[in-house]
């Protein structure tokens, strides 16, 4: 349905006026930078690119501990309490959600008049790992569920300034198969995280050992998305010596 029914350019939008494509289409050209990642590449060759595979890895790291918060975070949270009051477990369960929905739009908002993006995910993906490591270590009940807290917080605030990322390495033909590429592996991290955090749940009889899994997933997409950012000056780079050439051959 939205193949059929969603326009890809404004021009195109049968429920705008002429004046409205118009001015939707002038804007759009606006913000579009000067130079491109990627430009004259083909998208196979962007798609290989070192700085998208491991964009893909990143997201995979992501997947793996928001899909360990909607599979376990009511077991845990049931395990902390003690408790077996399943309408208690579920109101202290959508505690650490609030937190996310309060400060998530604040960390965009930051990452926005900033114009900051690589730190931004890495302080976010920080924040996660070290809400795990509280709910693991932390002898308070208390600091367990504000682990809980941090570590949902903090995966949802990289996830909301993680895909400004890709847009900084592909060029416009290429963003939409990239995305889709770097979304498509990272949400093999849905499937692999309950199943991992299950097994070595069952192996060691608690969550310890696929909680602090989770967190070296985390540790390692920190790292990786460093990595990227210290390519990015080299792409640049580039782009500044390209244009030049490019004005000589016209």
């Amino acid at each position: 349905m939205a193949y059929f029914y969603l326009s890809d350019r404004p021009e195109k939008a049968k429920w705008l006026t002429r004046d409205e494509a118009d001015t939707l289409s002038g804007l759009l050209a606006e913000e579009k930078p000067a130079g491109r990642a990627g430009h004259g590449l083909s998208i196979w060759k962007q798609l290989a690119d070192r700085n998208v595979v491991l964009l893909a890895l990143v997201y995979f790291c992501l997947c793996n501990t928001i899909n360990a918060n909607a599979t376990w975070i009511p077991t845990i949270v049931r395990s902390v309490l003690q408790t077996h009051t399943l309408s208690f477990v579920g109101l202290v369960t959508a505690v650490p959600a609030a937190f996310a929905f309060v400060l998530m739009p604040l960390w965009a908002i930051s990452s926005d008049r900033k114009q900051e993006r690589t730190w931004h995910v890495v302080a976010a993906l920080g924040m996660a790992a070290i809400g795990w490591q509280l709910v693991v270590f932390a002898p308070q009940p208390e600091l367990r569920l504000l682990g809980l807290g941090f570590t949902t917080a903090g995966a949802y605030c990289a996830t909301s300034v993680f895909w400004t990322l890709p847009q900084t390495l592909l060029s416009e033909t290429a963003r939409p198969a990239g995305i889709a590429a770097i979304n498509a592996f990272g949400l093999l991290g849905s499937a692999f995280s309950p199943a991992a955090i299950g097994f070595l749940r069952d192996l060691t009889g608690n969550f310890s050992a696929g909680l602090m899994f989770i967190t070296a997933l985390l540790v390692v997409a920190m790292v990786l998305v460093l990595a990227v950012s210290r390519a990015r000056p080299v792409i640049a780079a580039a782009q500044a010596f390209a244009a030049p050439v490019a004005e000589v051959r016209k």
